[in-house]
């Protein structure tokens, strides 16, 4: 994976010019994070363009500046430890 280069993503994908800051803030905040949920970041970034969103987290996944990955939770906690490449594994 790598790092996540913020002009690479604003030049190359300028239709998400409202988005790159805004996700750019919220990685620089959370850089601790190994995970995010996408419902987290959206909460976390009410005033962006959802769809765009999502589709600028698509384009950092194009980009290999990240990963998909899935985990099961039950409402008190993750039931499985690993992490799975698609939801079926």
């Amino acid at each position: 994976m790598l790092p996540i280069n913020f002009d690479t993503l604003q030049s190359e994908y300028p239709e998400f010019a409202a988005v790159w800051p805004a996700l750019r803030g919220w990685f620089d905040k959370n850089w601790r994070k190994r995970y995010v949920e996408l419902s987290v970041l959206l909460r976390a970034l009410p005033k962006t363009d959802r769809l765009k969103l999502v589709l600028a987290i698509q384009a950092m996944v194009d980009q290999d500046m990240l990963v998909i990955a899935f985990r099961f939770r039950s409402p008190s906690g993750d039931l499985l430890e690993a992490e799975f490449d698609e939801p079926a594994a």
